[in-house]
């Protein structure tokens, strides 16, 4: 072998040299994109997660707060209606002039309903009156209360002579 054909199998092994050194580092490079894209995935899985966690949660204490105010409300309801149940038996026992005995349970539980609705309605009633004439006579329309705020005004007030006009005063009467 002559030295050209020496020199161009060296030139082959460099260039060969330089594929696999490129060939090697765009494995490298593609293994590292790879990486990285799988990693930034697993990333933007994880955020996923966690908002479905915190939405879940959040979905859990508005069920949870529901549920409540529906049992809050179906207990004040079933108050109501045994209170309503009173009064209407106790009415009608009353149109009747019906007795029932005191030992019955169910007789005291619906009376003590009625008893407390007809007082819960006096109350009312009374509160409700109360607060009219109060706001009635804070507000100056009633007459009474209205008449002894001038009274006492006019009590406070100094009260000043009446001025005498001069005699020559009047034009009318010179003519």
């Amino acid at each position: 072998m002559n030295w050209i054909e020496i020199a161009h199998m060296e030139d082959v092994a460099v260039r060969l040299r330089y594929v696999w050194t490129l060939v090697a580092f765009g494995i490298v490079f593609s293994l590292g994109a790879v990486n990285f894209y799988q990693y930034n995935n697993v990333r933007k899985l994880e955020f996923f997660m966690e908002c479905e966690r915190e939405r879940a949660r959040i979905n859990d204490d508005q069920l949870r707060e529901n549920t409540m105010r529906m049992i809050s409300d179906l207990r004040d309801q079933n108050i109501e209606s045994a209170r309503s149940q009173g009064r209407l038996d106790g009415i009608i026992s009353a149109i009747n002039n019906l007795k029932l005995s005191e030992d019955n349970e169910y007789n005291k539980i619906w009376h003590a309903g009625y008893y407390n609705g007809t007082e819960t309605h006096k109350q009312l009633v009374d509160a409700a009156y109360e607060n009219g004439y109060h706001k009635a006579t804070e507000d100056g329309a009633c007459t009474a209360k209205v008449d002894a705020k001038k009274a006492a005004e006019a009590k406070n007030k100094p009260e000043v002579a009446p001025q005498k006009k001069p005699a020559n005063s009047d034009m009318t009467t010179q003519k």
